[in-house]
């Protein structure tokens, strides 16, 4: 390798309380790195002096070693490239998030006494320009009400969906195919309260059978380090907004309009409020701009900007920046 060591572009250094991590936003890769070596990578003045003589100066040579054998790692590994004199390293601007669309994805929630439509909540979603909806039937629905409700999605914006089903016979494997043939803007299947736990990933299709029986909304908020995805744009919008619920609208099983519907606040019900109207309230969109950075614990996790929010289950009711109780990560550890 060269004497001089730089980080590409897309690979972002991120510290912790304890820990650090290296974001790769094109391999979706998170890589762990002491905090000494965030230090040396993100120094203001490492353009000039980050040649491996030089930030190895002041440590002693078992730590030299250790330095250098985390550099050749990086090397080896396509984070970053060396160069024989320094050079200004080209950076992501992580501060400009653009995002035109009003609302970029939704929740829609059914159980067996659901009164709203699907059809009425998509042309609403179309007319926002959303594109990814989740789509969760809280109870046992047949295949052609699946295929019946999935007709709404087609010639709109929605081009990425997910389903969340009870299993029946109706739900195995092939006709679960059938499915994604007829609607390709399905992307992610899960099917819960199945025999066994299973996953199939092909192409563009996930799906996932679950012995977890999901019956209410009560399912969700789960955020952990396996739930972290290392990717630009997410990446970007974490920085400045909510990871989970920024430009996100949702209808519960009652058709209350929410942020998100696990959380208690509505916002009136589908059947008599436009979800353009709602998005509009600068008290609906509150909630966008609590990022990381300002939630209680979050703010001192290396993680912080890949992994997902959540404002719904949170430690402390009393605190909109309370930190997700259903995080079992510890950043201080």
């Amino acid at each position: 390798m060269n004497q001089f060591f730089q980080l590409f572009s897309c690979c972002i250094p991120v510290k912790g309380y304890k820990k650090a991590v290296i974001c790769d936003l094109q391999r979706n890769i998170i890589q762990p790195i002491p905090l000494y070596l965030y230090e040396l990578l993100v120094s203001d003045d490492n353009v000039k002096t980050n040649s491996f003589d030089y930030i190895a100066q002041n440590f002693s040579e078992k730590e030299k070693q250790t330095l250098k054998e985390y550099v050749t790692f990086l090397y080896n590994n396509q984070f970053g490239y060396t160069s024989e004199k320094p050079m200004t390293p080209i950076r992501l601007d992580l501060k400009k998030y653009e995002e035109s669309r009003s609302i970029t994805n939704a929740i829609v929630d059914f159980d067996q006494d659901s009164k709203h439509s699907l059809f009425q909540i998509v042309k609403q979603l179309n007319e926002l320009f959303c594109f990814a909806l989740e789509i969760r039937y809280f109870y046992s629905v047949s295949y052609q009400k699946l295929h019946d409700d999935l007709l709404s999605i087609q010639d709109t914006t929605l081009q990425n969906i997910e389903v969340l089903l009870l299993f029946s016979e109706d739900f195995k494997l092939e006709n679960v195919l059938k499915i994604k043939e007829t609607y390709p803007a399905i992307k992610k299947i899960i099917i819960s309260k199945a025999q066994e736990n299973i996953v199939y990933n092909q192409e563009d299709l996930l799906i996932i059978y679950t012995t977890e029986k999901v019956i209410d909304e009560r399912s969700c908020g789960v955020t952990n380090e396996l739930y972290c995805i290392a990717e630009t744009q997410l990446f970007i919008e974490s920085i400045q907004y909510n990871s989970c619920l920024n430009k996100k609208i949702s209808v519960d099983k009652k058709g209350l309009i929410k942020n998100c519907p696990s959380m208690n606040e509505s916002y009136g019900n589908i059947s008599t409020v436009n979800l353009k109207d709602v998005v509009q309230q600068e008290e609906f969109r509150r909630i966008w701009k609590i990022n990381k950075d300002k939630i209680e614990v979050c703010s001192d996790c290396e993680l912080r900007y890949v992994c997902q929010d959540c404002r719904a289950y949170i430690e402390d009711s009393s605190s909109i920046y309370s930190k997700p109780v259903k995080c079992d990560y510890d950043p201080y550890k």
